[in-house]
């Protein structure tokens, strides 16, 4: 009644009733167990291209293109030479000597995990440069990425690029060295990463285009050089959220515009600001011509030093503070006030400030302080 199927030609018929759809079901399920129909069944499918298709989609996994190292190529490099776009390059455990330049859209380079899987660069080169990733998505994760004086540098032709999962630690230089650089322009979803051991865990250079960076679930620990910080980033179109940051110098969060130049906007969302230091800014952020939202953050145990201000300082921005903990933050310099908030108040700024919360700072009568040009 509710599923007929011709053994020469393959053609179903189904009643299209919705009971007998249930029945069509119970049916096929019957006809299972006996192997003589079953057989009937399998050849239904194989005649039939709408069936074919259909089971084909089921029964058969996806085919993703991969190559393995060393398996398959002896480096990380010559994989990437090797590969086109949509292809899987699965690097095994070991400790790989190279600097490795990945230029090409729609790769996903992956290590086994970021404790077993390492990159260890040559000193004065980054570790991994990125450039013409401009389309389809390109990963890197997995690996624990050390030794250049930068971990990841991403040209200006870089969008669409994911990093997520490493470790990127111990990329040094002379002059400080960066976790992971994004020069004018440049797009990344920085996601999952532990970022430690640099002057600068992330840095968009200072250029006139804007710099579209997601930074969600990352570790910054320990990011601190002379101006260095946890994430600096200049024309800011930035989402930044669900990190935690501890032990970096001249503030964990950095976003700078530029006087006259159109307004960047960003989302500073539940992150964990936790025992960041700054000489004469903001320990745990510093805005200046930016616009941003900044909301429900913890912002602890900060120290400031030389009259700086170990929370939050904004200048020339327009800041709307909602439900943040400020909490325990000190001055070096007792006698100075501004220990959590510091918002410098002229015409190009404005601070709305709802719901925050204020507790244990020091200088408490002035822990919130705004100046007006005169």
């Amino acid at each position: 009644e509710s599923m007929r199927v011709n053994k020469t030609t393959g053609k179903c018929t189904i009643n299209h009733l919705k009971g007998s759809w249930n029945l069509a079901l119970q049916t096929e399920s019957w006809a299972q167990t006996d192997p003589a129909i079953r057989a009937d069944l399998a050849a239904a499918v194989r005649n039939n291209a709408f069936l074919k298709k259909g089971y084909d989609l089921m029964m058969t996994a996806p085919v993703v293109p991969g190559i393995g190292v060393p398996q398959n190529y002896p480096t990380i490099q010559a994989a990437i030479d090797a590969a086109a776009s949509g292809t899987t390059i699965v690097v095994a455990p070991g400790t790989y000597l190279e600097n490795i330049t990945l230029n090409k859209p729609g790769i996903i380079l992956q290590g086994t995990d970021k404790n077993s899987t390492v990159i260890q660069g040559v000193p004065g080169s980054p570790v991994i440069s990125c450039d013409a990733i401009n389309g389809q998505q390109t990963v890197i994760r997995r690996f624990r990425i050390t030794g250049g004086d930068c971990g990841i540098r991403c040209s200006a032709t870089v969008r669409g690029l994911k990093i997520s999962e490493n470790d990127i630690t111990r990329n040094l230089s002379e002059t400080g060295g960066i976790g992971v650089s994004l020069e004018n322009g440049a797009s990344a979803v920085i996601e999952s990463n532990s970022i430690s051991y640099s002057a600068i865990g992330v840095y968009a250079m200072d250029g006139m285009s804007i710099n579209s960076v997601t930074v969600t679930g990352n570790t910054f620990y320990y990011c601190r050089g002379a101006g260095g910080g946890g994430v600096i980033l200049f024309h800011p179109s930035a989402t930044i959220q669900n990190n935690s940051f501890a032990g970096c110098w001249d503030g964990a969060i950095d976003l700078i515009g530029s006087p006259g130049y159109a307004d960047t906007y960003s989302l500073v969302i539940g992150n964990r600001l936790n025992d960041n230091d700054s000489w004469d800014l903001g320990g745990a952020m510093n805005l200046d011509y930016t616009v941003a939202t900044v909301r429900n953050n913890i912002i602890a145990d900060g120290n400031a030093y030389d009259g700086g201000n170990a929370g939050i300082a904004a200048f020339n921005s327009t800041l709307n503070l909602y439900n943040n903990v400020f909490y325990s933050n000190a001055n070096g310099d007792t006698s100075r006030p501004g220990s959590a908030l510091y918002v410098y108040l002229n015409q190009d700024t404005s601070l709305t400030a709802k719901g925050n919360i204020f507790a244990q700072n020091s200088n408490l009568e002035k822990c919130i302080r705004s100046q007006s040009l005169s």
